[in-house]
């Protein structure tokens, strides 16, 4: 094997490490601890059991994914390994910055956690790399569409959403339906942003996907109001979204959809303040 592994295998291997200390971190951990900070200390214990010839996984069930992509991992160095980890948890960390919670909190398929480590790992490409993938690949398409989203391009970025859609990409769905629902790149229609995201609902757990429809419930928009349905919506992620808590705060202060308690809005509309 070459001493430097090239640009194609460096990726393969960040791919199936970080998958491997997700699938740990889902195996192992409570909720609460389902942090991408978790993550980056998972990695480390799983470097120094790699220098006694030993993994997080050890234990695992052979047919466990993570016990799998352990074995794969074997394949490379321990210095090949070490710049891996080192790399992943550089990673971690930019997009921890960004991204307001973990989502793993709310994963519930492997087709969940391959996306979420195709998001991080999209994320933290430069963009020359993001348009030359973008013709062919449905995490680049999106990545490049959310930073062309923030650019203003909106027309340009609704087309890659649109695209990564059609292939199957529910983060691009969520961010197409964002776009018919606020207009942007495309022409505003609530109704039919409505039927797209209870579709998406059903197929997904991200927990943008039921704000958007919990916000759609509380304010009448594509559907009719009802304030039950947005507080229950809401309730699910309070502890995810500072926004889904803050709106709980309104409906407790007004009494919409519960009996109303203004002593209880004011503390989740605080919470939701310090949370960002």
């Amino acid at each position: 094997m070459n001493n430097e592994l090239n640009i194609n295998s460096n990726f393969f291997y960040e791919h199936i490490t970080l998958k491997l200390i997700f699938y740990y971190i889902l195996s192992t951990s409570d909720q609460e601890d389902m942090t991408l900070e978790s993550c980056c200390s998972a990695l480390n214990k799983e470097l120094n059991l790699r220098q006694k010839d030993k993994s997080l996984v050890d234990e695992f069930p052979k047919e466990h994914p993570a016990a799998i992509l352990s074995e794969q991992t074997k394949k490379i160095s321990l210095s090949e390994y070490e710049k891996i980890i080192s790399s992943l948890i550089f990673k971690l960390k930019a997009y921890d910055d960004i991204s307001g919670y973990c989502k793993l909190k709310t994963i519930q398929s492997d087709e969940e956690v391959e996306d979420f480590v195709y998001e991080i790992l999209f994320y933290c490409k430069g963009i020359d790399e993001l348009k030359n993938e973008a013709e062919h690949n449905m995490y680049a398409m999106t990545e490049l569409a959310l930073r062309l989203s923030k650019c203003k391009l909106d027309n340009e970025a609704f087309k890659l959403f649109e695209k990564a859609s059609n292939q199957g990409y529910k983060l691009a769905t969520y961010k197409k339906i964002w776009s018919i629902y606020h207009g942007y790149g495309t022409e505003k229609n609530y109704i039919e942003a409505f039927k797209q995201i209870t579709e998406l609902r059903k197929q997904t757990s991200h927990p943008g996907v039921t704000l958007l429809l919990a916000n759609m419930y509380y304010l009448g928009n594509g559907t009719n109001k009802d304030y039950i349905k947005a507080f229950e919506l809401y309730c699910e992620i309070e502890n995810l979204l500072p926004s889904a808590k803050y709106n709980l705060g309104e409906m407790y202060l007004n009494g919409y959809g519960i009996k109303k308690d203004e002593n209880k809005g004011k503390e989740l509309i605080i919470a939701a303040a310090k949370a960002g």
